[in-house]
Order: structure tokens, then sequence, then C-alpha cells
């Protein structure tokens, strides 16, 4: 029984991971298209 909860534990700890993985790789991508947005929109001001 206490084996089982230990594995459930974990096992949620790494979903949980795997989605903080994942908001990190978003995040990440995101701030590279703004960043292509903002230099794009710098050369058509100029």
């Amino acid at each position: 029984m206490f084996r089982l909860a230990a594995i459930q534990l974990i096992r949620s700890h790494e979903a949980k991971w795997n989605i903080l993985a994942q908001l990190r790789q978003a995040s990440i991508r995101l701030n590279k298209v703004q960043l292509r947005l903002m230099s794009y929109s710098a050369k058509s001001d100029r």
C-alpha cells in the first residue's frame, strides 16, 4: 500500500516536471517570436 502511494507520488511529481518543462519551452518559443516581430517592426519603421 505504502509503496503504491510512493509510486503515485513520484509519477505525479514527474508529470509536474514535464508540464513545467513544456511551459518553459513554450515561453522560450514565444520570446523568440516576439523578438522576431520586434525586429520586423523596427525594420518597417525605418
